[in-house]
């Protein structure tokens, strides 16, 4: 079962990495105070990646069997970066996405 866990958690923080990612590209294309709030909302959730892996890593040694708290907190900060995505693209297109009328 920890395993299973284990490998969940991992998985999650690959996505919040690859999140982290695609936020640091979209915030390129941001301008003026924009982009200086979502600078230093990436760092703030980069911080908190780190503090997770390393909180996964000493709560693995210490607690076995605890492997859905971390999983929990780890899905939250997943929803952090899909909110602060969503910020991004509401900021760049205050109109919303363009719908075909084909």
């Amino acid at each position: 079962m920890k395993n299973q866990y284990q490998g969940k958690t991992e998985e999650i923080l690959t996505e919040l990495g690859r999140k982290i990612d695609l936020l640091i590209s979209e915030t390129k294309n941001a301008s003026g105070e924009i982009k200086e709030g979502l600078e230093e909302r990436i760092m703030e959730i980069r911080r908190n990646k780190a503090d997770l892996e390393k909180e996964l890593r000493e709560f693995g040694r210490q607690h076995e069997g605890k492997w859905r708290l971390i999983e929990n907190r780890l899905g939250r900060a997943a929803d952090e970066i899909k909110e602060a995505i969503k910020i991004v693209f509401s900021k760049e297109n205050p109109s919303g996405p363009k719908k075909d009328e084909s």
